[in-house]
């Protein structure tokens, strides 16, 4: 579309391709064929097409201007669009052709004011296929053709009012309105509609100079909620961002720090706000989809050399694994940057070759890192050059470059797969499929170079040309470094060193945690578990209403196992009964964990117990899970509730899903009044107090539960039948506020029961949807219109995930004996969602003689390395699919024997991962989810807490430790070396290391493979 004054230098294409093989395409025009050519992934081709294509203005003599770029041997194919006048430079990135079958295709332009009163704020429209009925509503005042299909007379059409137009396959349409500012005009067509958008020179902000922007807008369809921005690395203040929504009541979050962003809102649809940023790394976060837009400011407004630029800033959902890409050759421009923006930092390969990359942290409102940004620099260059970026996890690049007065940018490698062909049977690729609209291409791993048949890959031997620092053993597509003995390889996997072991989990300083209702009111053992990641000794307390009931102290080698009274069981809701809560709580500042089981013969009812944090929100919303049972094996038990104050003038509201029948006034011994389902109750509890609230045979799940401080919410059943079939076990799990709930979830099978498990779902807000994929073949889709709406999901002995578009909660539970699943009776779990998960779990399995198995589930997003104790273990892993048939995580089953005493356990992962432990015999078992990372503001990421080796976060606190073979010193952040060999189990000769030992053996004597014992040379 029109630059500068209507005048056009160079009108060029930059077409690049991600096949290594040869890929031919042609151009054409209205007028025919200007050329056909040939591209691969090493070299772009650049392509100079007549200035007399450029659309300078509406009228009918320039209708005719479409170029058409089509592949003609499939291969895939990119264009960058770059319309060149002397100081000043409009590019964009042109996106493919796809009709996706809608009834409308909405779009909404986005520009700039600028300090000449003569040039356009201006989109253009080109058509795709014939027929296409387009309607405008403009925001400023246009003059367009009465008729645009003929040489007519121009007509006015006021900012707000509509106007209708066809336009055919090819057609270009110029719409503009000089000195002011077309954003947010709606642009609404029938077919597909290539829509650019931009302005003949605008000035951002209203400073000189000014220069040719334009930007292909996606529809909104494909636009976004989640942004992650980095700013251009030669500009010293900048960029803005305009965002447009693509709905009304929209809400949003630009955040450019760890303390917090701003929040705005857009009331209509297709408003626009500009937000800006003072050269920082960023977030975008909306309830809604909107677009975002990147723009550079103009040199006289003291950023630095360049005038304005426009670049469309796909969303999180959008970003890619491999993008192929292309550095224009502009003399005048002296440096060229491609910044890099991704969830998960990790290694980025260029070309096959491995940067050297520092990543930036983007937070989010909450201070929470939910994103990293990178800058990497580029020399002059002087003729247009490919690169190809791959990462292991999803990235977005932005292109650009900047010198005096003029620069551009453009994103590149946006994922915009539509129905994708790498979906069967993987597109015939041996490794790689990339797919676009209605292609694909074959590509292969690092390590691989793809055949002359452009589908299988061939080892490369990475041996010959290593950074390994001792050892290089080449393996098929990869490679591994090995350490001479005496050494250990370290985290980067290159160089060699002592090995240290990780141990940490999120745990906390202070609980609060109650008993509620075992079959018929009977408990033989109310039991507390307390295990810590630290190897030195934890003091804790435990407290009740009536005092202190003892002091003891854990480390993480041996857990600590006490019998509580049980008649501190909440078994009613009388007034009798509401003093009940425990308190347990760190008296040096270590952190421990809380299992609590309330065991009566063949019902164990078990949970895992937060630690508690004032998270300072005006209110706390929960939910109750529950489930039926028969009235005939159960002595109609209760679906119930066990409210503990965590603090004193706790306010509270319950909205039951079932009658109740509750106290008139909690604090007195009043008599009782009935609440039908779906009216509200008040009340106020204090710390350490206890409420059960309960319905005999009905299921309360889906209770609402407010307050305006933080409450432990223990929910579950007397004694639950899952499926309505004998047996019944008690079941009991602590319920998170909503504020922790998530949207992505892994789900594994019990090792020993046949079938199930189930699992019960319950939405945060309404019009949540969600997805249950348990095979690579795709799953179902479940709608829950209101928030505490509650469904129930079946897996036949599988793993799954649940995928949601709002917060979730998710329960596993296991069914009961005689449903034909095997042993064991019912069982309830939390499952944490991905973003929950840890590197380090220190955990308990609990010493019942009767639980002749017990097991440890492991869910992960990447599969990998996993420690038990230092050990590392063989794992079988199992894919865990989407929606999409997409591998997006992984799980397994690790076997215990039969645990005679409670043993601790300390896991650890390179990546994030979740344990589920369990144990099922003869009617009765037990089920809890481990290590839940419940972290808020992480104080181990700055400065890693200022903590000598180990920082575990917890909530809004955090505690330094040590690796095995040092100790913590005094000042609780500095750790010294232990000298094992002071009580070693070497036979011959210790040697004492930094952080460990070795054992030697005397002349004649080789060492054992424990490392250990010596035997005689033969």
């Amino acid at each position: 579309m029109r630059n500068y004054g209507g005048e056009t230098d160079d009108l060029l294409l930059y077409i690049t391709t991600p096949s290594v093989s040869s890929v031919s395409f042609s151009i054409e025009t209205t007028n025919g064929s200007i050329g056909s050519y040939s591209v691969n992934s090493s070299v772009p081709v650049d392509i100079n097409l007549p200035t007399t294509l450029v659309t300078n203005d509406g009228l009918y003599s320039s209708r005719f201007k479409g170029i058409y770029i089509y592949s003609t041997n499939g291969g895939l194919i990119s264009v960058l669009v770059v319309n060149r006048r002397y100081g000043t430079f409009g590019d964009y990135m042109a996106y493919p052709y796809q009709n996706l079958a809608l009834s409308e295709y909405q779009y909404y332009a986005v520009s700039t004011g600028a300090i000449g009163a003569t040039t356009l704020s201006e989109v253009l429209l080109v058509g795709n296929e014939d027929n296409t009925t387009v309607t405008v509503i403009p925001t400023q005042t246009v003059s367009v053709p009465i008729d645009i299909q003929t040489n007519s007379n121009s007509k006015t059409v006021t900012a707000g009012s509509s106007f209708n137009f066809t336009i055919h396959r090819m057609q270009t349409f110029l719409i503009g309105a000089p000195a002011v500012d077309i954003s947010g005009t709606s642009i609404v067509s029938d077919k597909p509609l290539t829509v650019i958008s931009g302005h003949e020179c605008s000035n951002i902000p209203l400073f000189c100079c000014c220069q040719q922007i334009a930007e292909q807008i996606l529809p909104t369809v494909i636009w976004g909620k989640e942004f992650l921005l980095t700013p251009y690395a030669t500009r010293s203040h900048g960029p803005y961002f305009k965002v447009v929504a693509a709905l009304g009541s929209t809400s949003l979050n630009f955040t450019c720090s760890a303390s917090g962003g701003n929040n705005f809102n857009l009331q209509n649809v297709g408003d626009v706000t500009t937000l800006y940023s003072n050269s920082s790394y960023c977030s975008i976060i909306s309830n809604k989809p909107v677009l975002v837009t990147q723009l550079g400011p103009s040199q006289g407004s003291g950023s630095g050399k360049g005038d304005p630029v426009i670049s469309l800033i796909p969303p999180i959902e959008l970003h890619q694994q491999n993008i192929t890409l292309v550095i224009p050759g502009f003399s005048t421009i002296t440096n060229n940057f491609i910044n890099i923006a991704t969830t998960t930092k990790g290694s980025l390969y260029i070309n096959g070759q491995l940067q050297s990359v520092t990543w930036n942290n983007i937070y989010n409102s909450m201070s929470s890192i939910i994103g990293y940004g990178a800058q990497i620099p580029f020399n002059t260059i002087s003729t247009s050059s490919s690169y190809t970026l791959f990462m292991q996890t999803r990235f977005i690049a932005l292109v650009y470059g900047f010198d005096s007065y003029h620069g551009y940018s453009y994103s590149a490698g946006i994922n915009l797969t539509g129905n994708d062909p790498c979906l069967s049977n993987n597109g015939g690729c041996d490794q790689l499929c990339t797919s676009t609209f209605g292609s694909y291409a074959c590509s292969c791993h690092p390590g691989f170079s793809l055949d002359l048949n452009g589908y299988n890959c061939s080892d490369i031997d990475e041996c010959a040309d290593s950074d390994c620092e001792h050892i290089c053993v080449n393996t098929i597509g990869s490679y591994s470094c090995l350490c001479h003995d005496g050494y250990s390889l370290d985290t980067n996997n290159r160089n060699c060193s002592v090995l240290l072991q990780d141990s940490s989990a999120a745990y906390g300083t202070e609980f609060y945690v109650g008993a509620m209702r075992n079959l018929r009111g009977d408990t033989d053992d109310l039991l507390l578990y307390i295990t810590t990641p630290s190897v030195s000794s934890v003091s804790f307390s435990i407290k009740t209403t009536n005092g202190i009931i003892g002091s003891y102290s854990v480390n993480s080698s041996v857990p600590v196992d006490i019998s509580l009274p049980t008649s501190l069981v909440t078994n009613d809701g009388l007034y009798s009964s509401r003093f009940k809560g425990v308190y347990i709580y760190s008296t040096n500042g270590g952190l421990i964990s809380v299992l609590v089981v309330n065991v009566r013969p063949y019902t164990f009812g078990d949970y895992m117990a937060y630690p508690y944090q004032n998270l300072a929100l005006s209110e706390y919303q929960y939910y109750a899970v529950s489930t039926g049972t028969l009235a005939t094996l159960s002595d109609n038990s209760l679906s119930e509730v066990l409210l503990v104050g965590n603090e004193d003038n706790t306010t509270v509201t319950v909205i039951p899903t079932q009658t109740v029948s509750v106290p008139i006034d909690i604090q007195t011994n009043s008599s009782s009044k009935a609440v039908t389902a779906g009216s509200s109750f008040t009340f106020t509890i204090h710390r350490m107090q206890t409420f059960l609230i309960g319905a005999p045979l009905l299921d309360i799940s889906g209770t609402s539960i407010v307050s305006n401080k933080p409450l432990t919410v223990i929910s579950g059943h007397e004694c639950g039948n899952i499926p309505l079939i004998c047996c019944c076990q008690h079941i009991a799990e602590q319920i998170l506020p909503t504020i922790m709930w998530g949207r992505e979830f892994l789900l594994t099978p019990y090792a020993t029961r046949s079938h199930g498990p189930y699992f019960k779902v319950v939405a945060a807000l309404g019009s949540t949807s969600l997805n249950f994929t348990c095979s690579a073949s795709g799953g179902n889709n479940f709608n829950l219109q209101n928030a505490g709406d509650v469904t129930t999901l079946y897996s036949s002995s599988s793993y799954c995930s649940i995928i949601s578009n709002e917060p979730v909660l998710v329960t596993q539970l296991g069914p009961s004996q005689d449903s034909g699943s095997g042993k064991g009776d019912p069982v309830i779990s939390l499952i944490p969602p991905i973003e929950l998960h840890q590197q380090n779990i220190t955990l308990v399995i609990p010493g019942f003689s009767t639980i002749t198995n017990n097991y440890i589930n492991i869910a992960t997003a990447t599969k990998g390395s996993l420690y038990i104790n230092g050990q590392l273990q063989s794992v079988t892993w199992n894919n865990i699919y989407n929606s999409m048939s997409s591998i997006i995580g992984y799980g397994a089953q690790i076997p215990f024997n039969t645990i005679s005493t409670s043993s601790s356990y300390t896991i650890s992962m390179q990546t994030g991962f979740t344990a589920l432990v369990y144990g099922f015999d003869s009617y009765h078992g037990y089920s809890y989810s481990a290590g839940i990372n419940l972290t808020g503001n992480d104080p181990c990421l700055s400065n890693n807490g200022g903590c000598d080796q180990l920082c575990t976060s917890t909530f809004g606190s955090y505690a330094c430790s040590c690796h095995p073979g040092f100790s913590l010193d005094l000042n609780g952040y500095n750790c010294s070396d232990i000298d094992e060999c002071a009580d070693s189990d070497c036979e011959h000769i210790c040697v004492n290391t930094i952080g460990s030992y070795s054992c030697l053996c005397h002349d004649g004597y080789s060492l054992d493979t424990n490392n250990r014992n010596c035997s005689g040379l033969l």
